[in-house]
């Protein structure tokens, strides 16, 4: 179970380092193009842990699939905002930055089902002491 919430608490930083990075990015405070894929990756922090047998102990499926929608929409909403930016677009790639916009708004939401998982394993955890 340490190694899960290890990898938890490192999902969630990953998660507001690419989120900071996808914002400097379109705030011109850094010229490096963040790398953003779509798909769902097995090499992912996230992915590798869905992938490993820890996955296998959480019995809350609706959560995996809640949290595995989440990332892919970020993903995505990510992925449109560093397109806009590089393409010039950099009104279009700033208003996608703000409060209501589905960037914002699927962050928000993976970042809550991140810690629902957090909530969750941490409540097997104890329940097994």
């Amino acid at each position: 179970m340490r190694e899960t919430m290890m990898i938890k608490e490192l999902v969630m930083r990953a998660h507001l380092e690419q989120r900071s990075q996808i914002e400097d990015f379109v705030n011109g405070e850094s010229l490096a193009m963040p790398d953003v894929s779509t798909a769902c990756r097995a090499d992912c922090l996230l992915g590798s842990w869905l992938h490993s047998d820890g996955s296998k102990k959480c019995i809350d499926v609706c959560l995996l699939d809640s949290l595995c929608s989440s990332c892919e929409e970020f993903r995505e909403a990510a992925a449109q905002v560093v397109l806009l930016a590089n393409m010039g677009e950099s009104e279009l790639a700033m208003n996608a930055l703000r409060s209501g916009a589905q960037f914002i708004d699927s962050s928000d939401e993976f970042q809550h089902n991140l810690v629902a998982w957090h909530r969750r394993c941490t409540g097997l955890m104890e329940s097994r002491v």
